[in-house]
């Protein structure tokens, strides 16, 4: 039944190069059976082979994109939708008959295991070949009743089943789909005519049978799987020790690459660990994906997505969870899964009948009793270097702590001795401060090392009042995103800074910076876009009036960039069109008192009615001291000199020229000459953020 060089069937005419699919739309009532090639009969007759042998088969639809199928697409990535309760399928051959809705050219067909016959599933790419070399040396490799060439260039070996279940990765490349004799821990095997996506090669493949399943030796006295029952049994039992394994033993950093023979092993531990550490489903996926992102793809040797995605799945409906895990959820006691999907429509009833609270701001107040900061929501504070941000936000931790409310502090940037003598210098106790205050310098990504997670997720199970991010460029590099990247920055916006928002109910605050550039850089943190599309609160600007320091009293001026809930831009200060921002707030910082300082949050000043012009008053005092030390420069030399972009540069010249600072004299062929009347500053300018009255 097997050619004489291991190759598939001869009677499979069409080859794995030339192999045509047709995937054809579900049968209507009148319509015909489609035709069926000969190497599809070949593969429909061992499968009514399998059923004689008390093996039942199942029957899983393509999965579908725009009436094509989607080989990519279906459960688990495997191009097919596995039909619910497959697990309890019974031996009929009505399966293989189209006219009765079974297989039909475009499905697939499965084979149960763990009834009469187990697979074990041997992986080339993953060490497969050697693991099942070392085991046929050792004795340990059971007798094979049926052999197939998968369509990555693997082989499915049928044994008679061991009892004892499924298990991935006994060895490396080499896995065990069975079943028990209580119906739990079964697995599935495509078979012949099934077609997937290859791993190896690319396009669609089929499974092909090597030697044709059959009966010999199915009777009581085959006991040559007695070795690798008792295998697969202590395999069963890793879990634990795994994880012990993989969080400290080897530990899995942002560095670390995982070599093509070891992707599924490797996969196959990170998965089994999240399970038997009592993490959700869902919060494993995520930490699954980024696992995956670290294994080495050479040419022609892909590890997908979707393999990964199922070894995750296969872990969590195979393994238990640790004592006192909820059995659906696979979270610890006492922890909540979410209540609801997020792709649920949502009950609208309180919008509609004026019931909803609209979400107002209620930290980081101004002398007036207006907020600045929404809970639940995420914000960005961002400006240049020594320009308070920081400690704007050590000031508000520092008040919440006296108010006996409780803070986060992630700190990429500083350290804890400075942040904690900040909080003392304002007013907190150490008793308020130990009580209150919660100071995290994370290390390393916690979606990928393991023991990090479980401290990840109990800072989720806790309450704040708010949350402080403070070096967003680190923390970015941390999770493996540059900070231009607006798809990497969307994506850990929603994994930490709105996770921690929605879990926590925390106002949480990004501390960033801006560009160097102080008339391009606009509204907007250094970086990609999206890390101001991404925010659910309120974005701002910081600039410094008058310095900061020991012995100083400084002023740091707010301007709001971004309001996305509407409740703080109507009571700022005059609109700036050049930037599109608004006077929030003046903060008064007075750290004259060497054993203290005062802080005021002052009510933004509006000067005037109605928006007033842009104003580029750096560019304006860079311009003024360039004339004011070279008298006579040309308009084009002064533009060169003062380094920033063409156009603001221009209008800053003109501005100093219409208000009298500049005085300007046409020679020549119409050469245009500055010399300077009057110096302009900033801190002079009542419409300059500088100003010093």
């Amino acid at each position: 039944m097997s050619t004489s060089n291991g190759r598939p069937l001869a009677g499979a005419a069409a080859t794995k190069q030339n192999f045509d699919i047709r995937i054809l739309p579900q049968p209507r009532a009148d319509s015909r059976s489609p035709e069926v090639t000969a190497q599809q009969q070949v593969g429909l007759e061992a499968a009514g082979t399998l059923i004689s042998l008390g093996v039942p088969l199942f029957v899983a639809q393509p999965a579908l994109n725009g009436g094509l199928w989607d080989p990519r697409g279906g459960t688990g990535g495997c191009g097919y939708m596995l039909p619910n309760g497959w697990q309890n399928s019974t031996c009929h051959l009505a399966v293989l008959d189209p006219e009765a809705g079974g297989w039909r050219p475009g499905s697939a067909l499965c084979a149960v295991m763990g009834h009469t016959l187990d697979l074990l599933d041997i992986d080339p790419r993953n060490g497969g070949d050697d693991a099942r070399d070392a085991l046929v040396a050792q004795g340990v490799w059971p007798a094979v009743l049926g052999k197939a060439a998968t369509p990555s260039g693997g082989t499915h070996e049928f044994i008679k089943t061991l009892g004892v279940g499924s298990r991935d990765a006994v060895r490396a490349g080499f896995d065990v789909k069975g079943g028990r004799p209580d119906g739990t821990g079964r697995g599935f095997a495509f078979v012949a005519p099934t077609v997937k996506l290859s791993k190896t090669i690319g396009g669609i493949q089929p499974y092909q049978w090597i030697d044709l399943p059959r009966s010999m030796p199915l009777a009581v006295e085959d006991t040559s799987g007695q070795a690798l029952a008792e295998m697969v049994r202590q395999a069963i039992k890793r879990p634990d020790r795994e994880s012990v394994r993989l969080t400290s033993a080897r530990p899995v950093t942002a560095q670390t690459v995982i070599p093509a023979g070891q992707r599924h092993t490797e996969v196959h531990r990170f998965a089994s660990s999240l399970r038997g550490g009592g993490m959700s489903q869902d919060e494993a996926n995520i930490h699954i994906r980024a696992r995956w992102t670290q294994c080495d793809q050479p040419t022609g040797n892909l590890y997908p997505l979707a393999e990964a995605l199922e070894v995750l799945r296969d872990a969590y409906e195979r393994y238990p969870g640790p004592p006192g895990a909820d059995a659906s959820t696979g979270l610890p006691g006492g922890a909540e899964a979410p209540s609801e999907p997020s792709w649920a429509p949502q009950d609208l009833s309180s919008v509609l009948n004026g019931t909803y609270e609209r979400a107002l701001p209620t930290l980081l107040e101004r002398s007036d009793g207006q907020g600045l900061l929404y809970p639940g929501l995420t914000h960005s504070l961002h400006g240049e270097s020594e320009s308070g941000k920081s400690l704007l936000m050590q000031i508000e931790c520092g008040k919440l702590i006296m108010d006996e409310q409780d803070v986060l502090y992630l700190d990429f940037e500083s350290d804890a001795v400075s942040v904690v003598e900040r909080l003392s210098s304002f007013g907190a106790s150490p008793a308020m401060i130990a009580e209150h205050f919660r100071y995290v310098r994370p290390g390393a990504n916690p979606l990928l090392v393991a023991s990090e997670g479980a401290a990840w997720r109990q800072l989720l199970a806790n309450s704040y009042a708010l949350i402080v991010i403070d070096g967003v460029t680190d923390a970015l590099t941390m999770f493996g995103h540059a900070t231009k990247d607006n798809d990497g920055i969307t994506a850990f916006s929603r994994d930490v800074p709105r996770r921690l928002a929605d879990q926590t109910g925390a106002a949480v605050v990004m501390v960033d910076h801006v560009t160097k550039d102080n008339d391009s850089r606009g509204r907007f943190a250094i970086g990609g876009q999206a890390k101001m599309n991404a925010l659910t609160g309120a974005a701002y600007t910081v600039d410094v009036a008058e310095p900061l320091g020991r012995g100083l009293r400084g002023v740091i001026v707010l301007r709001v960039a971004k309001d996305r809930p509407g409740s703080v831009r109507e009571s700022c200060g005059d609109y700036r069109k050049g930037d599109r921002t608004q006077e929030a707030a003046r903060i008064i910082i007075d750290s004259r008192d060497p054993e203290s300082s005062a802080v005021t949050i002052q009510a933004p000043r509006v000067g005037g009615e109605g928006p007033r012009p842009f104003r580029p008053t750096g560019l304006m005092e860079k311009a003024s001291m360039i004339i004011e030390e070279q008298p006579g420069l040309s308009k084009n030399t002064l533009v060169t000199q003062m380094g920033s972009k063409k156009a603001a540069s221009l209008q800053a010249i003109d501005m100093l020229v219409h208000e009298g600072f500049v005085s300007r004299t046409t020679v020549g062929n119409n050469s245009q000459l500055h010399t300077s009347t009057r110096k302009y500053r900033q801190v002079a300018d009542p419409q300059s953020d500088a100003y010093d009255e």
